[in-house]
């Protein structure tokens, strides 16, 4: 029953959760197929990650490795991580572009679209590859794929319909997302499945990534992946009255520094999942903090994002299903006073969404 299989996802940017999801899918699927992720090489997202650097900016980054040394090294060290982790735990294939990226056809049999955002349009530009428009006559599926939001403009909404008419199975990772699809359509085939990061155990992710809980000094991560609101006081303050450190996890590249905090500059996905792993809490605007959060039961408190590429949906999901709503930071005010969190009942409700991800998968025929 193996395949040969082929994932078209976000492996390229520099993203923790998004780094982390491709492996989780590849691994999963790995078991029982042939698996690779296609290096495929979009636009949009090298633009975001990749910039192409006029002469001045090049000149001021030069000046800036003298003048914020520690700073520049840190970077450069998160960015050789991230590398690393990509030629060590994916397996990929060689670089297409989409030029190229058809030639892909020859040494596929399946070919699978997902997970993360791959049909949000402000992050991908409209890029069809990740509709699968350039497979010819093979399997197509998405698998736990993103909108990011639960409205699309018109425009949008044609170019879906469109490129999505001769898919084999669809999915998708949110609720929102298959009711817009459904609107898009006209049709109620869509299934609802887990994002990949929970298709792996805590176990499986321990060992196959070599990290391990640390006898270490006790602190509260801060992860955010949007620029914050309220969280990081609401992390200082409760770091405070628990007698903890506040460690923040910088995100998108800039110098900046959150007072009251360690600022860690230099992390790639196996550090941060170490990190989150040893928390004592999570505090975070990132969906797949939440997520690593309930697969290794650690406490966590979530803001939502003011910034309009990301529209909350794939959080506001999760905290529907899960029930966690009233860990939510949405105001100055919010001081954490909340229950304890029922591990038991988050653990079996991992274990049904793993299940119904499952039969789709097997539905498709990727696994028995």
């Amino acid at each position: 029953m193996s395949k040969r299989v082929a994932i078209i996802t976000f492996q390229n940017a520099v993203n923790h959760g998004a780094v982390l999801q491709a492996f989780a899918l590849q691994s999963f699927l790995s078991k029982e197929n042939l698996v690779s992720i296609l290096d495929y090489r979009c636009p949009s997202i090298d633009l975001a990650y990749y910039p192409k650097k006029s002469r001045v900016q090049k000149l001021k980054g030069f000046i800036k490795k003298f003048v914020f040394p520690k700073y520049s090294h840190q970077v450069s060290l998160k960015m050789k991580r991230f590398s690393s982790f990509k030629q060590k735990y994916l397996l990929l294939t060689k670089t297409y572009n989409s030029t190229t990226i058809s030639n892909a056809n020859k040494d596929f049999e399946v070919f699978i679209t997902g997970s993360d955002q791959v049909w949000n349009p402000e992050i991908t530009g409209f890029d069809s590859a990740y509709f699968l428009n350039f497979v010819d006559k093979k399997t197509k599926i998405s698998y736990a794929a993103s909108f990011g939001s639960d409205e699309l403009d018109y425009k949008s909404k044609l170019f879906i319909k469109e490129h999505l008419s001769n898919f084999d199975n669809i999915s998708l990772r949110e609720e929102s997302g298959i009711t817009l699809l459904n609107e898009i359509t006209g049709e109620q085939t869509q299934t609802l499945v887990c994002d990949p990061v929970f298709l792996l155990s805590p176990e499986e992710w321990m060992s196959s990534l070599a990290i391990s809980k640390k006898e270490t000094k006790k602190y509260v991560l801060v992860y955010c992946v949007q620029n914050p609101t309220y969280c990081i006081k609401f992390a200082v303050d409760y770091a405070k009255k628990k007698h903890l450190k506040v460690v923040y996890l910088n995100h998108d590249g800039t110098r900046k520094k959150q007072k009251g905090c360690l600022n860690n500059y230099d992390s790639g996905p196996r550090e941060f999942l170490s990190f989150l792993l040893n928390a004592e809490c999570v505090i975070t605007t990132s969906f797949h903090a939440i997520a690593f959060s309930l697969i290794f039961n650690v406490p966590f408190f979530y803001e939502l994002s003011l910034n309009k590429v990301n529209k909350n949906t794939r959080i506001i999901g999760l905290s529907e299903y899960f029930g966690f709503q009233h860990r939510m930071i949405a105001s100055p005010q919010y001081d954490g006073s909340v229950l304890e969190i029922n591990w038991s009942k988050v653990n079996e409700s991992i274990v049904s969404l793993k299940n119904e991800s499952v039969e789709f998968l097997r539905k498709c025929q990727l696994i028995n």
